[in-house]
């Protein structure tokens, strides 16, 4: 994804996150990069004071199993490291979590369903499938991945669509914080 997708990808987290900062949410943003392996660009940081200028484009190959199990991993040292917590039923906690990918790889079973058994009910999900040269497997796949997470699945033909995509998910994401 090196040249005007990457730019365009980074594009469009700046312009969700302007919006985001705009709407006054007391959102907290994780980014995680990944291809063959993952990069944390940020964990659990107020929105207001993420630095989008440190994220670097990674070279390798697209793996979905390394990068869902690095959203597990972020998911849980965030619930372990939060103050957020609350004598309430109900879960202090609300993850959005936007995939985007213009790669292919297998079906990240094991992964997903760890993610799900730990966390699903606090999740909101959105798929982001770039690129029209998807073949057809990879459509198949990215839409199971979908399908169990019951997210909005986004089928974009080129990376000019992705800050209008990140936008649209802006403004639409209404996480609730019951921790007060």
């Amino acid at each position: 994804m090196a040249g005007a997708p990457w730019r365009d990808l980074n594009q469009a987290v700046n312009d969700f996150v302007t919006h985001r900062r705009a709407l006054n949410t007391i959102d907290r943003i994780s980014i995680i990069i990944f291809s063959d392996k993952t990069i944390e660009a940020c964990l659990d940081e107020d929105i207001r004071n993420v630095d989008l200028s440190k994220i670097q484009f990674p070279s390798g190959e697209t793996h979905f199993g390394s990068a869902f199990a690095a959203v597990n991993n972020c998911i849980n040292r965030v619930k372990s490291n939060s103050n957020r917590l609350t004598t309430s039923t109900s879960s202090p906690f609300n993850f959005a979590i936007i995939f985007m990918t213009d790669g292919q790889d297998a079906y990240p079973e094991a992964q997903l369903n760890q993610l799900i058994n730990e966390h699903g009910t606090e999740i909101r999900f959105w798929l982001l499938a770039l690129g029209g040269d998807l073949d057809e497997t990879a459509q198949y796949i990215l839409a199971q991945i979908n399908d169990k997470m019951r997210g909005s699945y986004y089928s974009l033909a080129a990376s000019s669509e992705l800050s209008q995509t990140f936008a649209e998910i802006a403004s639409n994401t209404t996480i609730n914080d019951d921790s007060g």
